[in-house]
């Protein structure tokens, strides 16, 4: 099991190089879609609380690549002070292979910090193949395939100790625009341990977009990360609503 955990460590570089080598090649005018937002959040499940949210994601194609990324950081606060916080980000690649633009390999790194639910932070890094099974101008659905592995570093309040696990990825992507005026966004991914198939985490986000002009849309988006193995008195489950603005160079 050490072994595999530092070879989970050795992937951190592969991790931060996806953001630097996108970052570096924004020099170039190529593709390039990227969303900023600010909401209002409601949670429930380990923490009932309401305040201010953070997000932001990036995509940028380079000929046969895709280079994704991601953030977000929603935080309760108690007697005015910060008493919890949900934080991650993703940095993933794809890679079309030749003969078209539906199959790829794909690559799929995502730090998250959830003390929400007693993870100081998780850190999981997963390769394989993905398909779009749908692609075209108003609509995308693609469906994946990985292995990888996932480190947990849970926080001490919750009396455990870190674990390491091997583990499989399913998962999809949904896009769906409607006369240019409505969007609607969703993802789901299923991470199962190989060594305990009782390890599971399941998330599923939501999200629906009014185009309010081209640079500016109004997201409604409903997130849900559920885990069947949690640190004792803690919930198996955080939801966060957010409501809030989005704009964007798209």
């Amino acid at each position: 099991m050490k072994n595999i955990n530092w070879a989970n460590k050795a992937l951190v570089p592969v991790f931060v190089a996806t953001f630097s080598f996108a970052a570096g090649a924004l020099g170039d005018e190529k593709p390039l879609r990227a969303k900023a937002a600010l909401s209002y959040h409601g949670t429930g499940g380990n923490t009932k609380t309401h305040g201010l949210a953070t997000a932001g994601d990036a995509e940028y194609t380079y000929r046969k690549f895709v280079f994704d990324g991601s953030g977000d950081y929603t935080f309760a606060a108690s007697g005015g002070k910060k008493a919890a916080e949900n934080t991650g980000f993703f940095a993933g690649t794809k890679f079309f292979f030749t003969g078209g633009d539906r199959l790829y390999a794909r690559y799929r790194g995502r730090w998250r910090r959830n003390t929400f639910a007693g993870f100081e932070h998780r850190l999981s890094n997963f390769g394989g193949l993905a398909v779009y099974l749908a692609r075209s101008e108003t609509q995308e659905l693609a469906v994946g395939s990985l292995l990888g592995y996932v480190h947990e570093v849970f926080t001490e309040a919750a009396g455990k100790d870190s674990v390491g696990f091997p583990a499989a990825c399913v998962g999809g992507d949904y896009r769906l625009k409607v006369n240019d005026v409505y969007e609607l966004d969703a993802s789901l991914t299923w991470d199962v341990g190989l060594e305990d198939i009782h390890e599971r985490l399941l998330t599923a986000n939501a999200s629906f977009g009014l185009v309010i002009a081209d640079w500016l849309v109004m997201t409604v988006t409903e997130k849900v990360e559920w885990d069947n193995v949690t640190p004792e008195g803690y919930a198996t489950h955080d939801v966060t609503m957010t409501v809030g603005l989005a704009v964007r160079n798209f």
